[in-house]
C-alpha cells in the first residue's frame, strides 16, 4: 500500500510517503524550492518521489492532507450553501444542505475526515481530508510507540481547534476536551512576539531566547494576568479578544490598540533588546508554560494515564518542553522530531492507515528523522568537479575532521539522508568545538548572520549526558525537543553551549540513532577530552537547511565557515 501524506496552505509545507511498514521519504518544500517557511503545495517534492521510487499517480493507493474541510459542513453559510459564488463551493454547498436537513442532533454533527474518489483525465485519486488536530496526535503517538496515552495538541489554530486532548489506545483516539481559536495560546505566543518587534509565526524561537535573559517580569507578568489571559490550577484559559486582531493569524498587526495601552509602544529593536522586551518575553514564557503545566497535570490526575504525546506548534518550545518533564518527572513525556505543522503529512499519512483503515502495521524506522536526500560519493564528485573545486578524499572522514574541529575550525558537515523537521540533528549541520574562544560570538556574526543573544545548541554522547547536566535519570533528547542546564562547574569552560541561565537545547546522539555522527564525537573526544560539539543548523540567516550538496557549496562560499565536508570529500578555503 502506497500513501501520500500531506501539509500545505499552513505553516511549513511538506510531504511524506508512506509504503508498507515504512516512511520512505519525508521532506518539508521549503528545502528542495530555498523558500524558508513556504505554504506552497509540495509540488517539487512529489515530482521528485516519484521519479526517484519509479512511480506514477495510478500506482499510488490513497493521498491524505492534513487539514479538514469537513468541519465547517453544516456550519449553515447561506452565502455558499444556498447562492454559492462559484462551482468549487459545491464541495461545501452540497454536503452542508444535505446536513442542514438532519432534524436530530444538527449540532453535534462533525465530519472526522471526508473522502473523496476522483476520477480526472484517466487518474484515480482516492483522497481523504483529516482533521488537522488529529494529525498531529498521530504523528506523536505512533512515534512515542506507547500503547495508551494522553495526547495533548496545541498550537495556534487547526480547522478550528487550537488545544486538543485525547486519549489514545491502539487505533482509536477519544477527544476529551477541545478548546477553539481564538481562545490560543499559540495565537498569544505569535501575537507578543510581533509586539515585541519579531516575526509572528516565525521568530517565536527568538523570543524563548531572550525570555531567559530577564530576572524581573512581575510587572508584566501581572499584567498579563488581570488583563490578557485568566486561566487557573486546571488548565482552563481565557484569552481577552480586545487586545488581538485575531480574525486572520497570518496577516500582519496581531494586536490591537489596546495591547498598546497596557504594555506600552512596541520596540523594534531585535537585535539588541532592551530590558522591557526581555521582561515581557518572560512574562509570556512562564504564562504559557503555566497554562499547559496546569492543563497536563489536571488530565493526568483525572485519567490517571502517565504516558504523555504532545504536539502542535506551541511544542516546539524546549524551553518549556524541559520544565514539563522535570515537573512530571514520574511520567514519560514524548515529543516528536517535528511537532510544528511540517511534521502533519507524516501524522495525516499514520492517522489515514492506522485509524480509517485500520491496518495493523509497525512502521520499521518510525523515531528515524533522517527521511530526506541523500548523495553518493560519485554524485558529489561529479558536482565538485562541475565547480572546479579543490578537495581531499579521505578514507576515515571522522578522524581527520575530529582534528580540524579540535584545531578550531568551523565546519559545515554534510553526510547521508537530510532531517526532517526544523533542527539539524548531525547530518546537516554546522560544527564548532565548544572549548574555542568566542566561538559563540564568531558563529552568530561571521557564520549565521544572526542575533548575537542567539544560544547554540550542544550535541553531547547519550551516556555522558548526566556527567555534564542536572539530571536525576539517564537522558535520550534526540531531537533537541528539551532544555536542560549545564552543571555549574562546567559553566565557565564550556559557555559556549549554554545561555545566560546555564540552559542548553542539548541533543544525545547515541550509536543506533546517528552512528556517524557517534563516531565524529567520540573521536573529538579523543582530542579534547569534551565529548560535546556544538551543532547548528546548516544555513544561514533567512535561508532553509541546505538539502543537497549545491546548496552547501553555495552556503560554505557565502560564510565564514573554514571547511565543507560534503561525504568523504573534505574542502578547505585556504
Amino acid at each position: 500500500m502506497k500513501i501520500f501524506g500531506f501539509n500545505y496552505d499552513l505553516f511549513i509545507s511538506s510531504i511524506c510517503y508512506l509504503e508498507g511498514g515504512k516512511l520512505q521519504f519525508a521532506t518539508p518544500e521549503e528545502r528542495l524550492i530555498r523558500d524558508k517557511n513556504t505554504r506552497d503545495f509540495p509540488n517539487k517534492s512529489l515530482s521528485y518521489i516519484l521519479d526517484k521510487y519509479k512511480i506514477n499517480l495510478d500506482n499510488i493507493d490513497y493521498f491524505v492532507s492534513s487539514f479538514n474541510p469537513g468541519v465547517f459542513f453544516n456550519k449553515f453559510n447561506p452565502l455558499i450553501s444556498s447562492r454559492r459564488r462559484h462551482f468549487s463551493e459545491h464541495l461545501i454547498s452540497f454536503p452542508d444542505q444535505i446536513l442542514r436537513s438532519t432534524k436530530n442532533d444538527r449540532d453535534k454533527l462533525e465530519a472526522k475526515y471526508i473522502k473523496q474518489n476522483i476520477q480526472f483525465l484517466g487518474k484515480k485519486l482516492d483522497t481523504y481530508f483529516i482533521n488537522h488536530h488529529d494529525a498531529h496526535i498521530a504523528n506523536s503517538f505512533y512515534q512515542s510507540k506507547f500503547k495508551k496515552a494522553l495526547g495533548v495538541v496545541v498550537d495556534l489554530q487547526g480547522e478550528i481547534a487550537s488545544t486538543s486532548i485525547y486519549i489514545c489506545e491502539d487505533n482509536k483516539f477519544n477527544l476529551i476536551e477541545k478548546i477553539d481559536y481564538p481562545n490560543s495560546i499559540g495565537m498569544l505566543y505569535a501575537t507578543i512576539t510581533e509586539y515585541l518587534g519579531f516575526k509572528a509565526n516565525s521568530d517565536e524561537w527568538k523570543v524563548m531566547a531572550i525570555s531567559n535573559l530577564s530576572n524581573d517580569s512581575k510587572k508584566y507578568y501581572n499584567i498579563f494576568r488581570k488583563n490578557i489571559v485568566n486561566y487557573n490550577s486546571n488548565g482552563d484559559y481565557d484569552i481577552n479578544l480586545k487586545y488581538f486582531n485575531s480574525y486572520y493569524p497570518l496577516k500582519p498587526r496581531l494586536y490591537s490598540g489596546h495591547l498598546i495601552d497596557i504594555l506600552g509602544n512596541r520596540n523594534n529593536n531585535s537585535h539588541n533588546p532592551t530590558k522591557k522586551q526581555k521582561d515581557v518575553a518572560n512574562a509570556l514564557q512562564k504564562i504559557t508554560t503555566e497554562i499547559i503545566h496546569n492543563k497536563i497535570k489536571f488530565f493526568i490526575n483525572k485519567t490517571g494515564i502517565k504516558n504523555i504525546c504532545c504536539s502542535g506548534g506551541v511544542f516546539m518550545n524546549c524551553l518549556m518542553n524541559g520544565y514539563l518533564e522535570r515537573k512530571f518527572n514520574d511520567c514519560k513525556i514524548y515529543i516528536p522530531y517535528a511537532p510544528d505543522d511540517s511534521g502533519n503529512s507524516i501524522g495525516a499519512a499514520l492517522y489515514l492507515k492506522k485509524n480509517i483503515l485500520k491496518k495493523k502495521f509497525q512502521v520499521q524506522n518510525i523515531n528515524n528523522p533522517y527521511l530526506g536526500k541523500s548523495f553518493e560519493d560519485k554524485e558529489i564528485l561529479k558536482i565538485l568537479k562541475k565547480y572546479k573545486i579543490n578537495f581531499t578524499k579521505v578514507s576515515k572522514v571522522e578522524e581527520k575532521v575530529a582534528k580540524l574541529l579540535n584545531d578550531g575550525n568551523i565546519i559545515g558537515w554534510f553526510q547521508g539522508r537530510s532531517e526532517f523537521g526544523q533542527r539539524s540533528l548531525g547530518n546537516r549541520s554546522i560544527l564548532a568545538s565548544p572549548k574555542v574562544k568566542n566561538i559563540k560570538f564568531v558563529l552568530n556574526s561571521a557564520i549565521k548572520y544572526r542575533e548575537s543573544f542567539r544560544p547554540f545548541a550542544p550535541a553531547v554522547l547519550e551516556e555522558k549526558f548526566n556527567y555534564y547536566f542536572q539530571s536525576k535519570k539517564i537522558r535520550k533528547i534526540p531531537f533537541m525537543e528539551k532544555i536542560y542546564y549545564l552543571r555549574s562547574k562546567f559553566r565557565n569552560s564550556l559557555s559556549s553551549i549554554c545561555h545566560a541561565d546555564g540552559s542548553a537545547r542539548a541533543q544525545t546522539v547515541g550509536k543506533k540513532n546517528n552512528s556517524m555522527f557517534y563516531k565524529l564525537i567520540k573521536e573529538f573526544e579523543k582530542y579534547s577530552e569534551v565529548p560535546i560539539l556544538i551543532n547548528t543548523s546548516f544555513n544561514i540567516k533567512g535561508d532553509p537547511i541546505v538539502d543537497n550538496p549545491d546548496d552547501a557549496i553555495i552556503t560554505f562560499y557565502k560564510s565564514g565557515l573554514d571547511v565543507l565536508v560534503l561525504g568523504n570529500f573534505i574542502i578547505k578555503k585556504k
